[in-house]
């Protein structure tokens, strides 16, 4: 590997670490503290620096995630009424 190449890979491992630290800073944040991110994520001046990236990201990320989760619930919540109002029915 030449010397270019090698200044390469460092900045570029560099960034990864950078952008996945953000990243797991923002999900956590977004779920421990909601408020306290969102406000944080608005101090950004430049939104795309990489770790403004990294952190919208992860809060991004948990935000869907946590949508995900309250529709499977939702719909589990459903088909288990449907469930008991059958059984009520066959009952009487």
């Amino acid at each position: 590997m030449s010397v270019l190449e090698e200044q390469d890979y460092q900045e570029n491992n560099k960034l990864h670490r950078m952008l996945s630290k953000a990243f797991n800073h923002g999900y956590k944040m977004q779920r421990d503290k909601p408020k306290f991110a969102k406000k944080l994520s608005k101090c950004f001046p430049n939104k795309e620096h990489p770790y403004a990236e990294g952190f919208l990201s992860g809060m991004k990320e948990y935000t869907q995630e946590r949508r995900q989760i309250e529709l499977l619930n939702d719909r589990f919540l459903q088909e288990q009424r449907q469930l008991d109002q059958q059984q009520r029915s066959r009952d009487y």
